[in-house]
């Protein structure tokens, strides 16, 4: 039995430490930690944790394991670095326990998280680019999960409708900002174009009103976008939003330039087609007046 669980502690996937409790020197590292670290397990029998550990002292090593040695925790955990014999470090997640006996021991099971950290910090790099592209665009962004509930507004959308992020994070985005028409009636889910874009799988766009913060209602302009997952289905949706008010007034504007200049445009072509008529009408006349004095 204990030749099989050698077996199973020497071939684990995890980095496996057992070293004396009161010496703290190694009694046995298994074929994982030995291959990572670089060292023999003759070699590794002359060194303690804290050789392979370059962010701790003798000292502080100690004092860290003391409620262990107390009773006072069953286990610890804890993130560090391993320095291998090369002098290469890498990243690893420690959870340590002590194991009493005739000879007490640490046994700590060991992780190497190098790989998790870097993509950990790759996705942390890539949200911080992300956060600075979409807060500083003028654009209002939302993003709402697969039940429509706000996920995500950025700066813009905060100024855009009143509230914050706080206010509208978990909340459905229709029943904040879209929940009434401007007459005061109920605007229902089922009649916004907006939501319709997850359900249906399409992107929309459009114009509609929505309703601030303070009660007063404004026109906006949207593109709703479905994100999808890799395998293809809608799992949230993407709205970009921006205030149409000064829009509307510049469209008004040129409809009603346009209009006074067609109407003065038809009074001119009514003036210019009266004069042509009232000097058909003289020309006549003058023939006529011509025709008879020459009878005369």
């Amino acid at each position: 039995m204990s030749e099989k669980l050698g077996l199973i502690v020497e071939d684990s996937l995890s980095e496996i430490y057992v070293f004396n409790a009161d010496t703290y020197e190694f009694v046995l590292v298994n074929r994982g930690a030995r291959e990572n670290l670089g060292y023999t397990m003759d070699e590794l029998r002359e060194l303690t944790p804290w050789d392979l550990k370059p962010e701790f002292t003798r000292e502080a090593f100690v004092r860290m394991v003391e409620p262990l040695h107390a009773g006072a925790e069953r286990f610890l955990t804890f993130e560090t670095r391993h320095e291998r014999k090369d002098g290469s470090v890498y990243d690893v997640a420690v959870k340590l326990q002590l194991i009493r006996g005739d000879d007490d021991v640490f046994y700590a099971a060991i992780e190497d998280v190098t790989e998790r950290k870097k993509v950990t910090e790759e996705l942390r790099q890539t949200n911080r680019r992300l956060d600075a592209i979409l807060n500083n665009t003028k654009m209002a962004v939302f993003m709402m999960d697969d039940r429509q509930h706000c996920v995500f507004m950025n700066k813009a959308a905060e100024e855009l409708t009143g509230y914050t992020l706080e206010e509208t994070l978990g909340r459905p985005l229709h029943d904040v900002i879209h929940h009434s028409y401007p007459d005061g009636r109920p605007f229902p889910l089922a009649e916004c174009a907006i939501d319709s874009a997850f359900p249906q799988g399409n992107q929309m766009e459009g114009e509609e009103v929505f309703v601030h913060k303070d009660g007063s209602f404004y026109p906006v302009a949207f593109t709703a976008s479905p994100i999808r997952d890799d395998a293809g289905q809608p799992v949230g949706t993407v709205i970009e939003v921006r205030g149409i008010a000064e829009d509307l007034r510049t469209r008004e504007a040129m409809r009603a330039f346009n209009e006074t200049l067609q109407q003065r445009v038809a009074e001119a072509v009514a003036e210019q087609r009266k004069a042509e008529l009232q000097l058909a009408q003289a020309q006549k006349m003058e023939a006529v007046g011509k025709l008879t004095g020459g009878v005369a």
